[in-house]
């Protein structure tokens, strides 16, 4: 991950990570939380339950056949924006998304942005100082060839030391 180990806690699966950053940032009701289409469920189900507790809406996004995700996803944050949640690539097909723009935009409305990098963690370079990700969650049995059962939770500094704990 390029970062230290302060910002590293390892957990048992995608699932748990996003737990814990869907406790953590600030959805109120009328958000929105912006998904890809077709995403892998682990990064969607959190965000569904955190939607309806919160009565806020899912905005799934389908990707421009012109353009790619990058575009698609960033037409879709707006003002009413809390969390932008995308994988670097999409688990189905590997079309990708350009976390640095797509972090950017989210940045310009107060959105959280959240990372699942299963697909990604270990074949491709991660710039962690460029994307500023919020939460980065991945895997570790893909390519970091850990065992199943093992992931990574990286949060960056502003989420260290006020957060909410899953017991």
């Amino acid at each position: 991950l390029g970062t230290g180990g302060d910002s590293v806690a390892i957990i048992p699966g995608v699932s748990y990570g996003m737990a814990v950053a869907a406790a953590n940032v600030a959805i109120g009701e009328g958000d929105s939380i912006v998904l890809l289409a077709d995403d892998f469920p682990s990064n969607v189900y959190t965000w569904r339950e955190a939607a309806r507790k919160r009565r806020a809406r899912i905005v799934t996004v389908e990707r421009d056949p012109e353009a790619g995700w990058t575009e698609a996803v960033s037409r879709a944050i707006t003002e009413r924006t809390a969390v932008v949640c995308v994988p670097r690539c999409h688990w189905m097909d590997g079309t990708t998304v350009d976390l640095v723009r797509v972090g950017e935009r989210a940045r310009q409305v107060g959105a959280a942005f959240v990372i699942d990098d299963s697909q990604a963690l270990g074949a491709m370079p991660l710039d962690l100082e460029r994307i500023q990700p919020d939460f980065l969650v991945s895997v570790g049995y893909k390519w970091l060839h850990g065992p199943y059962g093992l992931g990574y939770l990286y949060a960056s500094p502003k989420w260290q030391h006020e957060g909410v704990p899953i017991e």
